[in-house]
C-alpha cells in the first residue's frame, strides 16, 4: 500500500488580527486535543477497571499453580532424567534454571563502601574502576552567561575546546480554556 502525502499550503500572516485569529483556532484545536485524550483516558480506564479483577485472580492463581509445581519438583528429584534439569509433560515442561552470576555481600558485617575500600588496596585495584567524565554544570557555572562572558569563557573554553551556545525556540502557548465563545 503506497502512503501518500496531503501538501497543505498556508496562507501567509498579514496582520495581527489574522495572527490573533490564527491563534485562536490553534486554542480551539488544543483545547479539543485535551478533551478528546480525557475521553479516551476514561474510557481506558473503564475498560482496565473491568478486566483488572479477573487479571489479578489469574496472575495469583498462576503464581499458586506454579509455586505448588516446584513444590513437587523438589520433593521428587528422580522425575528429572540424567544430567538434566526439566522435565516435559503433555501440557508443558517443568524445570529449573540458573540466574546469571552476580555478587552479592557475604553477610551483614560486609556493605560495598567496605568491599570497595578492600578492593581498592594494591593488590585488588584491577577490580575497581573509575568513571572519568566532563562536569559539564562545574563548567557551565564558571562560564557566566552567553550576553555576559567571563575570562574564563573566552580563554579557557576555546582551550578545551568547548563553546557555549544557547538556541532560541518559537513556541505557542495557547490558553486551555473554554474559547469557543470568544
Amino acid at each position: 500500500m503506497s502512503k501518500s502525502r496531503i501538501k497543505v499550503v498556508a496562507a501567509a500572516i498579514q496582520t495581527r488580527d489574522e495572527a490573533e485569529a490564527v491563534l485562536n483556532e490553534l486554542a480551539i484545536i488544543a483545547n479539543n486535543k485535551r478533551k478528546v485524550t480525557a475521553q479516551m483516558d476514561g474510557e481506558l480506564l473503564a475498560i482496565k477497571d473491568k478486566y483488572q479483577p479477573g487479571l489479578t485472580m489469574l496472575t495469583n492463581t498462576e503464581q499458586a499453580k506454579a509455586q505448588q509445581l516446584e513444590v513437587w519438583a523438589n520433593a521428587h528429584p528422580e522425575i528429572f532424567p540424567k544430567n538434566r534439569k526439566s522435565v516435559v509433560m503433555l501440557a508443558g515442561t517443568i524445570g529449573f534454571r540458573l540466574d546469571t552470576p552476580s555478587l552479592v555481600l557475604l553477610n551483614r558485617s560486609f556493605t560495598w563502601a567496605k568491599v570497595l575500600l578492600a578492593v581498592t588496596k594494591n593488590k585488588w585495584r584491577k577490580f575497581s574502576r573509575v568513571k572519568i567524565e566532563v562536569d559539564k554544570d562545574a563548567i557551565l557555572a564558571r562560564s557566566g552567561t552567553v550576553e555576559k562572558p567571563t575570562k574564563f569563557q573566552r580563554q579557557t573554553l576555546p582551550e578545551l575546546g568547548l563553546k557555549i551556545v544557547q538556541a532560541e525556540n518559537f513556541y505557542v502557548e495557547p490558553n486551555l480554556t473554554d474559547l469557543e465563545a470568544k
